[in-house]
């Protein structure tokens, strides 16, 4: 009789999880402290998720929050599956995040009196924690009435006109009776490509990335749950 083969249990596979964080990080650090000229980002050989993250332009004092109903990790947004939860028109533009998490989960959890035609039933969700970056943000100041087509269409002028990242003023979403959610930043983005916090890459992999992926601006990023 051949062996039965071993099945590995949950607590080795989240040990093989945390030994490959560990190993990514120990990369990320080496990659960071390379002299700018070779690649890398110049910092201390001790450097932190957070020193990388500040030396690579992205913004450390406003995080973001985003609320998905994919409850497995993820790369990367896909730009294919916009608007597919809650059937938004704003939704298919770019990704959608808030500074207010509570906020964020209204969209995980795909809200009824907010997104009356989204999906049901919700299987599961959660909300994403991220840091941002932009090379020409756009503020908009907006009717606190606009309603989703007219919004989308006033997304896409800013768009069209060069912004990377808009972030809306005065914009009130319609929420339970008695209630209104307020979003004092949502930002929505154009650029779609994601990467993990532990940065495990030298600035001129990065460069060669975001080549391949055709992508303008590397602008979110993931931020990893122990953070």
């Amino acid at each position: 009789m051949g062996a039965v083969p071993k099945r590995r249990s949950r607590k080795t596979k989240l040990q093989k999880t945390v030994d490959d964080k560990e190993k990514a990080m120990v990369v990320a650090q080496k990659n960071a402290a390379l002299p700018i000229e070779e690649g890398g980002l110049g910092l201390p050989p001790n450097n932190t998720n957070r020193d990388r993250a500040k030396a690579m332009g992205f913004d450390l004092d406003t995080p973001l929050y985003h609320g998905t109903t994919a409850l497995e990790d993820f790369e990367y947004f896909d730009p294919a599956k916009f608007g597919k939860t809650t059937r938004s028109e704003v939704a298919k533009l770019g990704v959608s995040s808030s500074t207010d998490a509570h906020i964020a989960n209204a969209f995980a959890v795909k809200d009824p009196a907010i997104f009356p035609h989204a999906k049901r039933p919700v299987s599961g969700q959660r909300v994403v924690p991220m840091l941002h970056r932009s090379e020409n943000l756009g503020d908009l100041t907006l009717p606190t009435d606009i309603d989703d087509l007219r919004l989308a269409a006033s997304l896409m002028d800013s768009f069209e006109g060069g912004t990377d990242l808009a972030r809306l003023h005065n914009y009130k979403m319609a929420g339970k009776p008695g209630t209104v959610y307020r979003r004092e930043a949502k930002a929505i983005n154009f650029i779609f490509r994601i990467f993990y916090f532990s940065l495990s890459f030298s600035k001129r992999h990065l460069q060669r990335l975001l080549a391949m992926t055709r992508t303008m601006f590397q602008n979110i990023l993931l931020m990893e749950r122990s953070s």
